[in-house]
């Protein structure tokens, strides 16, 4: 049995698996060693090797074998089992040949690691009687391509040129195809130019390559004028070219393209696949068309092809955007009618439907409901509630969701915090909102923005605190936030709700606010009216050249009181605290 092993091993050895004779047990060993190899199947590749190494005496054939375990690696794309497998057959003495670097640089190739298969490229050229062949170099242009670097790629490629060895046609649509993957048409359109003048004929995929670098800038058009010139060389659009244009078309909004494209794949006797149908229903969702969405999902089942979560999900987001919680939790329901596992995605639309609406028991229900289908909620799961609860006025329910969600490990961020100090802070709770920023400055390490500053500043501004609203500035300003509009209206509200009235606190806080590039609005010129009286205020708009009798006419309807809310901001240094009071 071991002579026999021996000679099959000696035969593949020379690369004639033709020679081996059919039928004995040494070839059948083989033969699954080579089927798992060819599958990428890793650990059955080494289960037969195991049972394989003690028969062989022979250094080739010990080669052989060690080779098309490291096959199995590269077919399955693990470059790092590949390394490690290359380490275990020098320490065993087998001496690597061309082969062996060939399917090192293949699995770095198709992992998408231009430095590990440059790395080894460099090795084989350095060993001694080696031969770096055209495909080796392809293998690297593949890799840099995968890695969306074209540049490097086409370095290699130059390389190769100097070398005086000649690129194929894989190795330009490798080039094309690094260009798509960086979103850079004009250079996927140039090197299969350059194909043209090497007299090298594209192929589909190179045209595909082409077609998807239009499409992922949004140009449709430029991607129909490259599918057009197909036929001009004889070359049919395939499956992936149509579903590349759908998909452009869907993530555009343009649901009739997007769906004629589809019916003209189906002309083309191409059968549209689940991506296909998933980018029209996408489309029709992203437009807010819940029906036809529906359509096309019947549709997708009409043709033998089964709705998975992506096409569930975008009809239940479409629902949610809607603001229509009752159908987007209609539609997870059918998709467990249909057997079809609902993931995070579909439950947190429906939550988050549910909480926009403010019904926060609904929301919160279905908390419940995602644990019972073992699907565990996440951050934004916590966080839809405990901002309806905010925006409802409830604030201890806020927070007590947001104990509940450290309590669970689940990390809140910025936002979160911001939504449970605003509430407080809308209730004029001062001691629990600035608990609540202290908490989030401190216990999350977490900086607090313009935002959460000034729903504190609100909160201090409703009470006339003026000397808490001048301790939030300060606050502000040594962590580097800038101070916004409403931060400065609810300076003059705090100045305007104190009593006595601090006008001359007031009058400062906007000339510093203008001093500082922040233009008023109607709401502030109207707190500032309560804090200084019209007169005062028309005076100093006069002197700070505002025009007030504008911003007011812009106002509609009364007021409503309050410090303005919330607002954006960005983190810089500027702005200045209220000069007087401290």
């Amino acid at each position: 049995a071991a002579a026999a092993v021996a000679r099959v091993a000696r035969a593949r050895g020379v690369g004639s698996w033709f020679e081996v004779p059919r039928g004995s047990p040494a070839a059948a060993i083989w033969d699954a060693l080579n089927a798992h190899a060819e599958h990428g199947d890793v650990d059955r590749a080494r289960e037969v090797f195991a049972s394989l190494e003690c028969q062989l005496g022979d250094e080739g054939a010990r080669r052989t074998a060690w080779n098309t375990v490291l096959k199995a690696y590269a077919n399955a794309g693990d470059s790092e089992g590949a390394s490690d497998w290359y380490q275990q057959m020098e320490h065993s003495g087998v001496r690597p040949n061309d082969r062996t670097f060939g399917k090192l640089i293949e699995a770095a190739a198709k992992a998408g690691l231009p430095d590990v298969a440059e790395a080894w490229l460099r090795k084989l050229s350095r060993s001694a009687n080696s031969s770096v062949g055209a495909i080796k170099y392809s293998m690297v242009i593949d890799a840099c391509a995968k890695a969306g670097e074209p540049d490097r790629a086409a370095g290699w490629l130059e390389e190769m040129l100097a070398r005086e060895l000649a690129p194929d046609v894989t190795c330009y649509t490798a080039l094309i195809d690094s260009c798509a993957k960086t979103a850079n048409p004009r250079g996927a359109a140039r090197w299969l130019s350059r194909m043209a003048r090497v007299r090298l004929a594209p192929n589909t995929l190179s045209f595909t390559a082409v077609i998807d670098s239009y499409a992922k800038i949004g140009d449709v058009e430029g991607a129909i004028l490259w599918l057009d010139r197909m036929p001009m060389l004889a070359l049919e659009p395939d499956k992936v070219a149509f579903t590349v244009l759908i998909d452009s078309c869907a993530k555009l909004g343009d649901v009739d393209s997007a769906a004629r494209w589809l019916r003209r794949m189906d002309s083309a006797r191409l059968v549209p696949d689940e991506i296909a149908f998933n980018a029209v229903i996408y489309a029709c969702s992203k437009a807010g068309k819940v029906s036809e969405a529906a359509q096309w999902l019947e549709k997708m089942t009409q043709a033998g092809l089964t709705p998975n979560t992506v096409s569930y999900n975008s009809i239940i987001s479409s629902c949610a955007n809607a603001r229509n919680p009752t159908e987007a939790a209609q539609w997870l329901e059918r998709m467990l009618e249909a057997g079809v596992q609902p993931d995070i995605i579909s439950c947190n639309a429906v939550l988050h439907a549910w909480a926009r609406a403010g019904n926060v028991g609904e929301a919160s229900q279905y908390l419940e409901w995602m644990a019972e289908r073992e699907v565990r909620p996440d951050e934004i799961s916590y966080s839809a509630i405990i901002d309806s609860c905010a925006k409802v006025g409830d604030s201890t329910g806020a927070a007590s969701w947001l104990e509940t969600m450290t309590e669970l490990k689940l990390i809140p961020d910025e936002i979160t915090y911001t939504s449970v100090i605003s509430s407080f802070a809308r209730t004029a709770d001062v001691h629990q909102a600035e608990r609540w920023l202290r908490r989030m400055s401190e216990d999350a390490k977490l900086e607090a923005d313009v935002v959460a500053f000034t729903a504190l500043a609100n909160a201090y501004a409703s009470a006339g605190d003026l000397r808490g609203v001048q301790g939030i500035f300060r606050e502000m300003l040594d962590a580097g936030v800038s101070p916004n509009l409403r931060t400065w209206t609810a300076v003059v509200v705090a100045c305007g709700n104190a009593w006595p009235r601090r006008r001359l606190e007031a009058e400062d806080a906007f000339r510093a606010m203008i001093r500082h590039g922040v233009d008023p609005d109607h709401v502030f010129i109207r707190k500032l009216d309560r804090a200084v009286g019209p007169e005062r205020r028309e005076r100093l708009c006069r002197q700070l050249h505002i025009d007030d009798s504008r911003l007011l006419a812009r106002s509609s309807g009364p007021d409503r009181g309050g410090g303005g809310g919330g607002g954006g901001g960005h983190r810089h240094r500027g702005g200045g605290p209220p000069s007087r009071g401290g």
